[in-house]
């Protein structure tokens, strides 16, 4: 008995995802694009769990969180963290995740792609940063 609960023990202990910190909280002022998804204007924070290759992004306003799958990260120069976002019309698309070390970039969702292709417009107008209250949390 002892040693099925020492087993069960080290294989939760094995299996536990990666923890991850909190990269970037920051108040996005308008609704936005997650992958296929419409995220409200709110408060967010971002996390990135670089064992799994995935991003989290939760809405603090309503406890609601979306995984995010990334382009593979690249290395880049010490910058301050930011959300990054292309513009096409009134709406708006995540692009990039800045942390301070790496950029996650986002490939352009099938709704991102079908707003461009009913505009006769291309991916993006624009990009829009927004930088976190401060750095880190």
């Amino acid at each position: 008995f002892v040693t099925i609960i020492g087993l069960f023990i080290f294989s939760a202990a094995v299996l536990a995802p990666a923890q991850t910190e909190p990269i970037v909280k920051v108040k996005v002022p308008f609704s936005f694009y997650a992958g296929n998804e419409l995220m409200p204007a709110a408060t967010y924070t971002v996390r990135v769990d670089e064992d799994w290759g995935y991003v989290t992004l939760t809405n603090l306003d309503q406890h609601k969180s979306r995984f995010l799958d990334p382009v593979a990260p690249a290395a880049k120069f010490e910058t301050a963290p930011s959300l990054e976002f292309d513009k096409m019309g009134n709406s708006y698309f995540l692009r990039s995740l800045e942390t301070g070390s790496k950029e996650f970039d986002f490939a352009a969702s099938k709704t991102e792609k079908s707003l461009a292709r009913n505009q006769g417009a291309p991916p993006a107008e624009g990009l829009v940063a927004v930088v976190p209250h401060k750095s880190g949390i």
